[in-house]
This record gives structure tokens, sequence and C-alpha cells, in this order.
């Protein structure tokens, strides 16, 4: 791999405008190689190119922890993504290429690579890249790409990573599944989260077994065996989660996230008790109903309140956390409705207990939940929105199990400051005759915030993009197998409720498994292949029952075998839907909008999800009645339609920067330039970024302590919990 490096040197005056650290290293999948870092002894006028070392297929360039060069053989490595990132300073488009279209168009001598660890103050450059085809595709016709960067020459460089990452990193020890493990604290906030997880998960599932046995069918009459109104009887819930969620945004940030999940496992609580003792189905559905809003509300505050707590290099591992436990909360609530189902009978003796108790049982994950977050702290980030600042510090403290003198103390207490700031200086210029405080402009805030994604056209499309996506998502009819699974085991000749719901067991663990390497690997695989190949996947299984279902269904006792064919296509499905559209659609969602209103879109989605949800809960019945094999056609012609749209018009969302995301979508406001200035300057002003550039520590505030040193603020993404897996 060769890359080719056209440098000119511009006036000396510029050398004081640099900062005194710039960095030449290696990197392997991001993280540096400290024993074969080495730095160029100088680079002079003229052109040069720079082979990457034996055994590595990166070589990164890193300058002044701002701007990164990296040059890759890995297929569809995009070179844009490392020369704009958090910091840059290209402002322009012009360098948008990827790898392949690069050729070296000069042969020069390698640069000498010979010493480490000096410090210099270097001059201003030009790096300039050019391709030798006749236009680089597809974002500009132009031959060559310029750009001012700080470049080296004539000196050599410091070896290091001084960034955010590599600093906190080194500073706050393991990360991932072993950081959860190394820090008490961290890890009671991953057990929470593993409740929260559970329960909605458990409450998605349990109820399809409840609708199969004979003695909640006795109880409740017609609302059983008439299609239309056991639709109502299941989606009621998720019509309650759309307006819990909905309602949940604004609440959770006038009383917290703490008091909300409170509140909302109290309503929770409330919907499950008036099931558990339902004497008919008006009942039932109205604690479905209250279920629901508590759920919806779970859904959305739980995860927003772990994020804003747990530490960052444990943020992805809580995350995976937390979809597993969805995931396993299903698993669970499937083999529960197995075990009950055999209590007083599995026919007509059956007793009452075996639909109530798999009910009540989500009282347990439920209260545990919101017993244990009375002796939680608030969220931090909603400390600092609240101006409450040395509370915010307290709790990172706690949390961290360290004084607030502590280096990793104070760099995550700016970066939760500086966002806080980045939040309410959008509003404020967006908004700047709703700064009231008040209840009434606060409310205002949230429904101009919102009314802002549909107005602005730029954002539309993005809106578009994750609507449909959840939309896409709902009706690959995966809930219409969690919700229906020992009907449809039992319309595919599966005789007996048992054996139904001993099939509808293997669903949850397929699911469960199949969720398992889409949390390894979908960073390295992208968006668009995982969701196309599962798309595809999905409408084959959907093709093949409707096939089987209808040579045979008129007689499956004589055609087992194809029963079964079409009861593994089932399993097949659910591990289609595991490993891509469960996750990666919620992922799509979240990296499409800019900064300032991604809270905000991603609750559209969430909302669009859960709408979805309803909808699919509430008509499956009567398609499994009326249209029987033509409702795995619908499903999989809808899924069939999902692949092409991803594949078609759907960006590929990995690792691309934000203005990339601008340019993608055709948005010229600039909308993710201006967030990026306006992060940078606050970084500025608290002194996050002081010591990136060598200035010391007096430039960074915090609350009644001396300060040391700072960095550049990363933002972190906080998604809802999905309503599926």
């Amino acid at each position: 791999m060769v890359v080719c490096l056209a440098i000119e040197e511009q006036s000396d005056e510029r050398r004081q405008e640099i900062a005194r650290q710039y960095m030449l290293y290696t990197s392997y999948r991001g993280i540096p190689i400290a024993k074969r870092c080495v730095a160029p002894a100088a680079w002079g006028r003229g052109t040069h190119h720079i082979d990457a070392l034996p055994n590595f297929p990166t070589l990164t360039l890193k300058v002044a922890g701002q701007m990164e060069a990296a040059c890759t053989d890995l297929p569809k490595m995009n070179l844009q993504r490392s020369l704009c990132t958090a910091g840059a300073l290209v402002t322009t488009a012009d360098h948008l290429i990827e790898l392949q279209r690069w050729r070296h168009t000069l042969q020069c001598s390698v640069v000498a690579f010979d010493r480490v660890n000096q410090s210099h103050v270097i001059p201003y450059k030009t790096l300039r890249l050019s391709s030798s085809s006749s236009k680089i595709k597809p974002y500009t016709n132009k031959q060559h790409s310029t750009f001012e960067m700080p470049a080296l020459a004539g000196h050599s460089a410091v070896i290091a990573d001084e960034g955010l990452h590599a600093r906190r990193m080194a500073l706050a020890g393991p990360s991932g599944l072993r950081g959860l493990i190394h820090n008490r604290r961290v890890f009671a906030i991953a057990i929470f989260a593993s409740f929260g997880g559970l329960l909605y998960g458990y409450n998605q599932g349990v109820f399809s077994g409840v609708l199969t046995m004979p003695s909640f069918g006795a109880k409740m009459g017609s609302y059983v065996t008439d299609s239309g109104k056991k639709g109502w009887l299941t989606a009621i819930l998720e019509l309650g989660a759309y307006f819990g969620a909905l309602f949940n945004g604004y609440i959770s940030e006038q009383i917290g996230r703490k008091r909300s999940i409170i509140g909302a496992t109290i309503i929770f609580c409330i919907g499950v008790i008036v099931q558990a003792a339902a004497q008919g189905p008006q009942a039932i559905m109205g604690g479905r109903f209250i279920t629901g809003m508590g759920v919806g509300s779970l859904s959305m505050a739980v995860p927003m309140y772990n994020a804003e707590l747990a530490p960052p290099e444990v943020r992805g591992s809580l995350v995976a956390l937390q979809q597993l436990s969805i995931c396993f909360g299903i698993l669970i609530s499937f083999w529960i409705d197995y075990g009950t189902n055999y209590i007083g009978g599995t026919g007509s003796t059956q007793s009452e207990a075996s639909w109530r108790v798999p009910l009540a049982l989500q009282l347990a994950p439920a209260l545990v939940l919101g017993v244990g977050m009375i002796f939680m702290p608030f969220s931090p980030r909603w400390l600092m929105n609240q101006g409450r600042e040395e509370e915010a510090l307290q709790v990172l403290c706690r949390v961290r199990g360290l004084p607030p003198t502590n280096e990793l103390i104070r760099i995550e207490f700016l970066e939760v400051k500086a966002q806080s700031m980045f939040e309410k200086e959008t509003q404020r210029e967006m908004f700047p005759n709703l700064q009231g405080g008040d209840w009434i402009s606060n409310l205002k805030l949230e429904m101009y915030g919102y009314l802002s994604l549909i107005t602005t056209r730029s954002l539309f499309r993005r809106v578009a993009v994750a609507c449909l996506i959840m939309f896409f998502q709902q009706w690959t009819g995966i809930n219409a197998v969690l919700y229906y699974a020992p009907t449809i085991f039992q319309n595919l000749g599966l005789s007996g409720n048992t054996i139904s719901l001993l099939a509808t067991g293997v669903v949850g663990i397929a699911m469960f498994l199949a969720t398992i390497p889409a949390v390894i690997w979908i960073d390295s695989l992208g968006r668009k292949p995982v969701l196309v190949i599962g798309a595809l996947g999905m409408a084959s299984c959907h093709l093949i029952i409707a096939i089987l279902s209808g040579l045979y269904e008129d007689n499956w006792p004589a055609h087992t075998g194809a029963g079964w064919g079409a009861v593994v296509m089932v399993w097949l499905f659910v591990i289609h839907f595991g490993y891509s559209w469960g996750p990666c659609a919620w992922i799509v969602v979240a990296e499409v909008f800019p900064l300032g209103v991604r809270s905000k879109g991603i609750s559209l989605g969430a909302s669009s999800n859960w709408m979805n949800n309803f909808i699919v809960g509430q008509v499956t019945p009567t398609m499994l009645t009326h249209m029987r094999f033509g409702t795995y056609i619908f499903f999989g012609s809808l899924t069939f339609l999902g692949a092409m749209y991803v594949l078609f018009l759907v960006p590929e969302t990995k690792s691309l920067t934000l203005e990339e995301m601008d340019l993608l979508f055709q948005d010229k406001s600039g909308i993710s330039s201006q967030d990026r200035e306006r992060q940078e300057r606050i970084n500025r002003e608290i002194g996050l970024d002081a010591a990136m550039k060598g200035l010391g520590s007096e430039q960074m505030e915090m609350p009644g302590y001396a300060s040391e040193k700072g960095n550049v603020l990363h933002q972190e993404d906080i998604s809802p919990m999905h309503s599926n897996v």
C-alpha cells in the first residue's frame, strides 16, 4: 500500500499558530502500535510517498489530535472518514473519495524513519492528494483535492496518541466486558440495564403463549376465537407504548431520568396487577394498555439513563448487554409459558393459574428495577442541564470511585458540561423566543423541535429514512411471529398446544443466539450489507412457508415432513432477523441525524416503530384467518421491498462523519458544520482542547477545584431500547 503526498510549504509566519505536538504513528484496527511508531526525519518541498510497515494494513498520520489521514488496504475503507474527523480543518467535500480510486502519480524515495519522542513547532503545510483517473466519483469531478493542514516539515515528531480516546483508555483501565467487572459500581449499572431489557423482552413474548392456553380462552370467550378482537387484545399494549414513549421524552427532561423510570415502573406494575387479576377481556385490555404505557416509557428512559451514567469505555458493552437481555427476556417468557401450561392439565381441566402466573411474574423484575432506582444517583447530564454542576461532579466521582481531583473525572465532567452547553446553545439559536424556562416554554420547545424535523427539507429526508426503516423492520413480520408463534405453528400442522409452545421456545433460543454475532461483527461488516442480506433471507423464508402452506395446509397430518420444514423456516426467519434488522435498523436511525436534533429524530423513529408494531399485532390474526398462506406472501413481499429500499435509497452510515452525512442527504444548510464549529468553540471556552495544544491546565473549568488538563469532546449516541430485540 502506497500513498502519495505532495507537500508545498506555506509562509513560516504560520509557525506560531500551530500546536507543539504532531504525531506520525501506525495503527492496526485503531490500536496504536507503540514499538513500531517511527517519525520522518524531514519532509521538504516536493512529493513523497509512505509505505505501510510490514504486517500492518493501516498507516495513520495524526495531526495535533485533530485530523487523521488514514490509508488502508481494507475493502471499502473511506479515506474521507479519516481526513474529516471531529475537529478537522477540512471544510470542503472535494476529498470525499474511496481509497481504491487513488493512484500515486510520481515515484520517489521513501521517507526515512528514524527517531522518536522529539517535539518541535512545525510550519503550516498544504497536503494535496491526486488521482490519475479523470474524475473522482461519486462526489467530485476534480482530479485532485487540496486543503490546508498542519504537516511535518524539517523535524521529527512526537510519537504518541494524545487524543481523548487513548488518554481516557490509559486512565480508565480495561474496557468492554472486562471494564464492567473491574468496576463494581459500573457493574451495578449493567445489572440494572439487564433488568430493564429483561422486563421489556419478557413482556413482548409472554402473551403469545397465554393466547393459546385453554383456560385463558374459556375466560376471554370471543376475544380469543374472533380474529379481530384477538388482534386488539394483543396490540393494545403497543398502542399504550406509543403514547408512553411519545410523552416520556418531555417528562424525563423535566423530572429527570431516575424519577421517570420509577414512575414508569409504578405504571407498569399497576397494569400487570390489573391483568393478573382480570375477570374478563375488558380488564385484560385495560391492563395491557397501562402496561404498554410503562413499557414505552421504560424503553426510552432506561437506556438513556444507563448511557448517561456509565463511563464511555463500557457504553458499547451496555448496549450489547441490553440487546441480549431483551432477547433473553423473550426466550424465558416462551419457556415459562411452556411450563405453566401444565398447571391443572393441558386440556379443559387447566387451571387459570397457567396464564395468571406468567403474567404476574413480570412484577419481579419490575420491582427490582423500581426499588433499585431509588438508591441510584441522578443522571449527571440531567443534573448539568439543571445547573447543578457540583452534584453532577459528585455523581461521576461516585460511579468511578475516584476523587474529584482525578484527571479522568475532570475529563468526563467537562465532556458532560460541553455537551450540555452545546444543546442549550443550539436551542437558543433555533428558538430564541422560547427561552423563558417555564413549563409552557419547554413544552413549546419540544413541539417546535419536532416540527423543524418535518419542515426542514434536508432533515425531513433523514426522518423519512428513519421512519421507513422502522416501517420495513416491523413489516418483516417479526412481531407477528413473536405475538402469535404458537398459533402459527398450529396452523403449520403441529398438533396440540404443548408441541406448539415447545416450538415457540425454540424461536426464543434461535433469536437469542443470532443476536450474539451481530454484537461482535456489526461494526466491521457495515449496515447496508447486513440489512440487505437479512431481508433477502427473511423474504426467502416467507416464500418457502407460503409454498408449503399453499400445497399442504389442507392435509398437514399426511405431510408432516412439509409441516416441520415450514417450522424450520420460521426458526431461520428469526435467525435472519436477529443478526440484521433487529440491531441494524436502530443503528441506522441513530446515525443519520445531526447532533443538534438527534434525540428527537431517534424518538420519531421509535414512534414509527411502535405504531407499525401496533398495526402488525392488530391485523395479523385476521390475516392468518382469511389470507392463510397469503399472509407469508404479503410479509415476504414487503420484506423484499425493504431490501431494495435499503440497497438503492439508504446510504451506508457506518463510520461516516456528520459532514459526509450532509453530502449524502444533499444537505446544503451546513447544519453539521455549524454544529461542529459550535462544539469546537465550547471546547476552547471550557478548556477541553487545552491539553491537546499543550497549553496547560489553567483553562479547564471545574466547580470548586483547580484544573489540570482536558481534551476534545466526543459525542455519544443514546438510542432507545428496541421494540422487539
